[in-house]
């Protein structure tokens, strides 16, 4: 079931639309259950039965229904928040010099956290634990899902980070993650990036998964263990696209909300797919960079 709904934010001076996937079997009434909660970023692309995208739709709520009916996830709800013509300024955390905006996440994150958080909390079943919730977004939206969980690591233990575009701002959040001390004993991170991400591309030289690899390494040196509390993915095929992120979520909701009965070992060595790169970007696992920036050029 998708509700839609909308949302006034003081935070951001306007209304906001919200698309709110209920499981299989939600019942209002039974408060004794509760249920985690994902917050997805562009939630008018995350739904199959609702919203209007121009770029398609991950149909998140296809892949949960699934999931959830084969009991391999344990039911969720999940909270898609509509971007707005501002969001370009709203997903990132500092104004970029080339771009001319940004900068207005806290706000965005004040809007999340103090408004919107609280009235889901109220209207429905949802756990209040940070160890049951979890952020998700797509490029900038991965961006700031990266961001929300450094900035908010007392509410959301769990975060997926799909296509981040690292290069924003000179790429000032790798450095905000070097300085980042976290807790690691409860969190939870996917980060992921496609093959062909041509979208990603800047004037400067490398590829987008340079960028996600050191962010990677990064992220391990902070105190994430690739393969425990750490996933990493390339995805052989992804381009920077809603049908590329929908391909993944099914992999993402297995290892951010495994069923009870897995554990969080075999739900870990499940989820990490073959191409998966290890902790030491061994030279031989790495895909063929020359071949692809070739192909690339080739598509520009």
């Amino acid at each position: 079931m998708i509700l839609r709904e909308t949302i006034k934010s003081e935070q951001l001076g306007e209304e906001r639309e919200l698309f709110i996937y209920l499981p299989p079997g939600y019942d209002e009434n039974n408060v004794e259950r509760l249920y985690p909660c994902l917050y997805m970023h562009d939630g008018q692309n995350i739904f199959a039965q609702a919203g209007d995208s121009e770029f398609g739709k991950w149909e998140v709520d296809i892949t949960a229904d699934d999931l959830i009916e084969k009991g391999e996830i344990i039911p969720l709800i999940i909270v898609g928040i509509s971007n707005s013509p501002d969001r370009d300024y709203e997903y990132t955390p500092t104004y970029d010099q080339e771009e001319e905006t940004g900068g207005f996440a806290d706000t965005y994150l004040n809007f999340l956290t103090q408004e919107l958080m609280p009235t889901i909390n109220e209207t429905y079943n949802v756990s209040p634990y940070p160890t049951d919730t979890a952020i998700c977004g797509s490029s900038l939206g991965g961006l700031l899902s990266l961001y929300a969980i450094m900035r908010h690591e007392d509410l959301f233990k769990k975060a997926a980070i799909l296509s981040p575009s690292i290069w924003w701002d000179n790429k000032v959040i790798l450095d905000a993650v070097s300085l980042w001390e976290p807790d690691c004993t409860e969190l939870k991170l996917w980060v992921d990036m496609g093959w062909f991400e041509e979208e990603e591309l800047t004037d400067e030289p490398g590829h987008p998964i340079d960028d996600s690899r050191e962010l990677t390494e990064l992220l391990e040196s902070r105190g994430f263990t690739v393969g425990e509390n750490l996933v990493y993915y390339e995805d052989p095929e992804g381009a920077h696209n809603e049908f590329s992120w929908a391909k993944r979520m099914q992999m993402i909701l297995y290892y951010l909300f495994p069923a009870a009965e897995s554990t969080e070992e075999e739900n870990t060595e499940e989820v990490i797919p073959e191409n998966y790169q290890d902790a030491d970007f061994q030279e031989e696992e790495q895909f063929q960079t020359q071949d692809i920036e070739e192909d690339m050029e080739a598509n520009v």
